[in-house]
């Protein structure tokens, strides 16, 4: 039988690249990538393909489903990609130093493009849950929400703030909902990024067990807890340490 090109990542027409429009990859050219990329408020991920190469055509899929998972991230960091194959895109690619296709590169917010600075190489095969968190930590490096309006506080939450939790939220936000992160893991911070868009929640992780233990999070049996306005706890536990089992 005969593998459907879609499957591949093969496009019925190679002139549109290996991304739909309609899809959760930013379709970037040389009419919007400056645009989009340099003096942002967030941060930014980019493939650099040429839609006739075979390895960026295997690659397509495994792109999209990252671009999937982290399309709730999307005000704080984008995934996009733009075909080097196109003619008027190959000045843009040439300028970036691109030698190989795919290649993959992350941009912090307010990057300028720079001789020696042209993004920082990311692995493209790496799995998504590696990248995913790799991706988290890098944010959560990149965290300064006093000049970076769209980024959600991604610092852990210190005791100061824990005794008044509400504090400069607007008066949409009707639960904190608290997030112990153990160690060595990123299930707090893909949290927080997973539900920055919600209007009615805040996100915060706790790093600290003993800090945990004032809102009912005992980091075995509870490890989230939601807490109103009127300073009602409700714990919640979890299946395992991942975090689609925080998430769902």
């Amino acid at each position: 039988s005969v593998i459907p090109a879609a499957f591949l990542g093969v496009p019925d027409k190679p002139e549109n690249g290996l991304y739909d429009p309609s899809g959760k990859v930013a379709i970037l050219t040389v009419n919007n990538f400056n645009d989009t990329v340099l003096r942002q408020n967030r941060s930014l991920l980019v493939e650099f393909y040429n839609t006739f190469c075979g390895h960026c055509q295997r690659y397509a899929p495994h792109y999209k489903a990252l671009a999937e998972r982290l399309h709730p991230w999307r005000e704080t960091f984008l995934v996009a990609a733009i075909d080097c194959n196109a003619f008027e895109n190959t000045g843009i690619c040439r300028d970036y130093e691109i030698f190989a296709y795919p290649t993959v590169r992350y941009f912090s917010p307010g990057y300028m493009c720079k001789e020696g600075n042209y993004g920082q190489n990311i692995n493209p095969h790496a799995e998504i849950n590696e990248l995913t968190a790799n991706m988290a930590q890098r944010l959560a490096a990149e965290n300064d929400t006093d000049s970076l309006p769209n980024f959600p506080n991604l610092h852990s939450l210190t005791e100061n703030e824990s005794k008044k939790l509400f504090n400069g939220l607007d008066s949409n936000k009707k639960f904190v909902i608290l997030v112990y992160e153990p160690e060595n893991t990123t299930v707090g911070l893909e949290s927080i990024l997973q539900f920055h868009l919600w209007p009615d929640v805040q996100v915060r992780r706790i790093n600290d067990l003993n800090l945990a233990k004032n809102f009912q999070i005992d980091g075995v049996r509870y490890k989230i807890a939601t807490v109103d306005r009127e300073g009602n706890v409700v714990p919640y536990g979890v299946t395992e340490d991942t975090p689609q089992a925080y998430i769902a």
